[in-house]
């Protein structure tokens, strides 16, 4: 009986493996090279849309498939890096009556920044203008490192898009390397 009480709690082998595919976006979007040489701010601020660029690019391939177990595990992420912003907050000490307002502001600059970011693939100005706007939260940025950021997003989308299955359910993917993109 406690056995089968215990399964409740224990999250599903989807959920696992969504976990594992958040976890891979988190760290792409942690290299140093996005901070060092594309000139992301290394701050909470900057760290999150880093995520979250890295985030719209895997599920939006995800979700540009027919395969309706991808779009699940799209969404599986997006409820996971929620629940990680929440945890965040808490461990740098926000207090508990705020942290709810916060994560709602992410959930709502996730929303739109997957909308900029999607109206923003038609052409090359509209995503300098985006990743401008959005990573650099309009930051007077070196125009060089914009258009390194745009260069690495188009690169991106391009092996997202070439990724097998295998490849994108493993996280196991070849991001564009920055050496090819300076």
């Amino acid at each position: 009986m406690l056995a089968q009480f215990a399964r409740w709690f224990q999250p599903s082998h989807s959920m696992l493996e969504s976990n594992a595919l958040y976890i891979a976006l988190v760290s792409q979007s942690r290299q140093p090279f996005f901070y060092e040489h594309f000139g992301v701010a290394d701050s909470l601020d900057g760290r999150f849309d880093m995520i979250v660029l890295h985030l719209f690019l895997y599920t939006g391939r995800l979700t540009a498939s027919d395969n309706p177990e991808w779009h699940e595990t799209a969404n599986e992420i997006v409820d996971i890096m929620m629940n990680d912003m929440d945890r965040s907050l808490r461990e740098i000490g926000v207090g508990d009556m705020s942290v709810g307002k916060k994560v709602k502001k992410m959930a709502h600059a996730l929303n739109g920044r997957f909308t900029i970011y999607t109206d923003a693939l038609i052409d090359d100005a509209a995503l300098t203008d985006a990743l401008t706007r959005n990573v650099y939260r309009g930051a007077p940025p070196d125009a060089a490192h914009v258009q390194k950021l745009a260069a690495y997003v188009r690169e991106a989308i391009d092996v997202l898009a070439k990724s097998d299955e295998a490849a994108l359910k493993t996280g196991a993917i070849n991001w564009p390397s920055p050496a090819l993109i300076e």
